[in-house]
């Protein structure tokens, strides 16, 4: 349902101009390294295949977006 953010081959490109970049760092996995944002792991929803998507945000109540201060966002319309 959830998978891990991975940096790697592929890649993982920051857009946003309101990251500070300085937060963003990586975790060790069996897979390759996470990225995390202030220290927290990064997931995405497999069912949200576009940028924009939030089908998984409140998901069990546990699973919620991630602004780019590292604090939960706001639901996204």
């Amino acid at each position: 349902m959830w998978e891990p953010v991975l940096d790697g081959k592929n890649g993982v490109k920051i857009l946003s101009n309101k990251l500070n970049r300085a937060a963003v760092g990586s975790i060790d996995r069996p897979e390759g390294k996470q990225l995390t944002l202030n220290g927290w792991p990064l997931y995405y929803f497999h069912k949200d295949k576009l940028l924009g998507q939030t089908a998984g945000y409140g998901v069990g109540n546990v699973w919620f977006a991630i602004a780019p201060n590292g604090k939960k966002a706001a639901r996204c319309p």
